[in-house]
């Protein structure tokens, strides 16, 4: 059977709001739900900002395959910020497989070389530091995105009394 090809999830450092989650788990349950759900319409907002600079900084990388994984990113819902790329969406021309048959590549198994290229020139060549998701990710911690994540965190501690 074959492997499934999974994408890759980028996370936002959430040590802080740790604090919250193990909170939350002392209070009522309408209270729970309701945080929860203000949680992840932050968590939303923010990764829907990461996930339109990931498509928009595609242009970064000379891998002419970036574009197609690119096209994969998406905001996972969750109480922190989660953006996955890649996964097992068929992306680009099909191409003969070892069995003989027309195969599209899942763009989870392209997105190591667009990201990070690879000696054999079938990518862009080798980049350790990263060409696209890594630099693009460094912006976005720079941004105001973050911020504005963390806030929400903040007003939801003060309304549910945690803090």
């Amino acid at each position: 059977m074959a492997k499934k090809s999974r994408g890759v999830e980028i996370n936002i450092d959430d040590r802080d709001v740790l604090t919250l989650f193990r909170a939350l788990g002392s209070v009522n349950a309408d209270l729970r739900k309701n945080t929860n759900a203000r949680l992840r319409e932050a968590a939303k907002e923010c990764a829907g900002t990461l996930a339109m600079m990931l498509k928009a900084n595609v242009v970064a990388s000379p891998a002419p395959q970036t574009r197609l994984v690119a096209a994969t990113a998406r905001v996972k819902s969750d109480r922190t910020p989660v953006v996955i790329v890649g996964g097992t969406k068929k992306v680009g021309r099909a191409y003969k497989s070892r069995k003989g048959g027309k195969v599209r590549a899942p763009a989870g198994q392209l997105l190591w070389g667009v990201e990070y290229g690879d000696k054999d020139s079938r990518f862009a060549s080798r980049n350790e530091s990263g060409y696209w998701i890594k630099p693009t990710t460094k912006l976005f911690m720079q941004s105001k995105a973050p911020g504005t994540y963390y806030k929400a965190v903040v007003e939801i501690l003060k309304d549910s009394g945690v803090l």
